[in-house]
């Protein structure tokens, strides 16, 4: 393991990891920041790409990092790697990894698939919030549709508690996406409010997409014509709709439910 010692703000490692707080800084690079120990583990089991792990001296490695053979790691003061962190998450570890890049020919489904298609979200935790639950129960990749937001924000990492480095993702237009969906067979199933069609009417055992719009402004047409399904929760209060990443929720364990009807595994 290779350890140097960092002193001050002007170190340039430093400083080119504190611009992978801003979207701008990770376009430039190429590269995301992570943290947080459950999330750092997770990509290192993903096999991301972990180029620079920096940690507080006054805490110890954790076990899983002792053995790691990828990246440099610098140790810093407290007073220094405050510096980098992200809100209020201090774990005394913080991993700089190349960007995970994906194209639909890394894709491959099972007959049955259930994958999540998320088009054009806005908030980061709503997407990472929705990869956890898809890891969760089961379904086999998330698309990002007219990507408002990035699957690697800080944020995103976090909610998801790193299982967006586990679960396939890829950010791509709505008419590429649609295409490709056309041609792997899936029914496309899109959550909307103004339809009669209840949600639990349908039947998820094919290959299955089930698409979540904008939190504000819903689905695009193109995700409500043609050979998709719009369909929508039964909702018994006085509210009109829930908040998508517990939409999500309830539609991939709804799937699995269909497919295990006797137990959930």
């Amino acid at each position: 393991m290779n350890v140097q010692r960092i002193t001050s703000d002007n170190n340039p490692k430093l400083k080119s990891a504190l611009r992978l707080h801003s979207s701008r800084g990770r376009k430039q690079q190429n590269r995301i920041v992570i943290f947080g120990l459950a999330e750092i583990s997770r990509a290192i089991q993903s096999r991301v790409p972990i180029q620079e792990v920096f940690f507080d001296e006054s805490r110890p490695l954790p076990d899983f990092l002792k053995s790691a053979e990828s990246g440099n790691f610098y140790e810093m003061p407290s007073s220094l790697f405050e510096k980098l962190v992200f809100g209020d998450r201090n774990d005394g570890l913080v991993a700089i990894a190349q960007r995970p890049e994906s194209s639909f020919a890394d894709f491959t489904f099972s007959e049955n698939a259930v994958i999540v298609v998320l088009q054009g979200l806005e908030k980061p935790g709503n997407v990472g919030a929705v990869f956890r639950s898809a890891d969760a129960a089961g379904a086999e990749a998330v698309f990002l549709a007219d990507p408002v937001t990035d699957a690697f924000h800080p944020n995103a990492i976090r909610a998801s508690l790193g299982t967006v480095f586990s679960m396939p993702t890829l950010a791509v237009t709505s008419s590429a996406l649609l295409e490709f969906l056309k041609q792997q067979k899936f029914q496309v199933l899109s959550a909307c409010l103004d339809v009669k069609q209840d949600f639990f009417d349908l039947d998820l055992n094919p290959r299955t997409a089930l698409v979540l719009g904008n939190e504000k402004r819903g689905l695009t047409l193109d995700w409500r014509q043609g050979d998709a399904v719009p369909f929508q929760l039964p909702m018994r209060g006085a509210g009109d709709s829930l908040n998508v990443s517990a939409t999500a929720a309830i539609l991939v364990y709804e799937a699995m439910r269909q497919r295990h009807p006797a137990r959930s595994e």
